[in-house]
């Protein structure tokens, strides 16, 4: 058991490893491009920079059809019984790769069914404002760390709303600092510790983003929410009375801290 302990450990950081090299060469070729890019309009000017053609551009002019019905990929979510299953054959047969894969899909499958119960549990309209269907998220990795996200937004010509809803270590961890440690926001304008439906939070305003609300659920989830052209703090903080955070809190089976 240790050692298949000890293996799942190895397995999961040579995965963040090889997600870090992933995106770091996406931001590597981003640079070049532009510093590409750059030099192209040192020589040329920005008029008369040669260009490259996009896809779409190419398909236009070969005459190749582009794609516009097609109905893109099916979102189903991960069938929990048939990964356990998967997960304990492949055990017992030693295939232990292909059971912590299985496992890994069970818990995708497990988070997916959580998201969308607290996904319908969320208002379709708040503050006058209906929320935007296909802007629907809900997001899982399978990993403790960084797992389920959900994500509705709200907006019409003049005010904006929108929560996630995350099981996210790091937004977690920076929320929980500010609160634990009143001397990160002491002396500050911008952002300030409030209490909204018994829960601590922390209010931050921004001139260009507006108000952001970010309230810890328990060890492991958080809610946050950002409001764009509310008049003042208190019309913002009554935005957040429109969600049920305690009942999303029990969703997620999170724990009080």
């Amino acid at each position: 058991m240790l050692k298949l302990q000890l293996k799942g450990a190895v397995a999961l950081a040579l995965l963040c490893f090889l997600n870090y090299q992933t995106e770091a060469q996406a931001i590597l070729n981003k640079v070049k491009s532009a510093a590409k890019n750059k030099a192209a309009n040192a020589i040329f000017g920005d008029n008369d920079a040669p260009s490259t053609p996009s896809v779409s551009e190419g398909d236009e002019r070969s005459g190749r059809p582009m794609n516009n019905t097609s109905g893109g990929l099916i979102t189903t979510p991960p069938d929990v019984g048939k990964s356990i299953a998967t997960a304990e054959s492949s055990f017992s047969a030693k295939k232990y790769g292909e059971a912590r894969y299985a496992l890994q899909q069970a818990i995708v499958g497990i988070e997916m069914e959580m998201g969308n119960k607290v996904m319908e549990s969320l208002p379709e309209k708040v503050a006058g404002i209906d929320f935007v269907k296909e802007s629907d998220k809900v997001t899982s990795t399978g990993m403790a760390f960084v797992g389920l996200t959900i994500f509705r937004e709200y907006y019409n010509d003049d005010k904006a709303i929108d929560i996630t809803v995350a099981n996210n270590s790091s937004l977690l961890m920076s929320a929980n600092m500010y609160l634990t440690n009143p001397a990160y926001t002491s002396g500050q304008e911008n952002i300030k510790s409030v209490t909204v439906q018994g829960f601590k939070g922390v209010l931050e305003f921004s001139e260009y983003d507006g108000y952001k609300l970010s309230v810890p659920l328990g060890q492991t989830s958080i809610a946050i929410m950002k409001m764009v052209n509310f008049a003042d703090e208190t019309a913002a903080l009554k935005v957040s009375d429109a969600f049920d955070l305690a009942g999303i809190q029990k969703q997620l089976g999170d724990k009080i801290n």
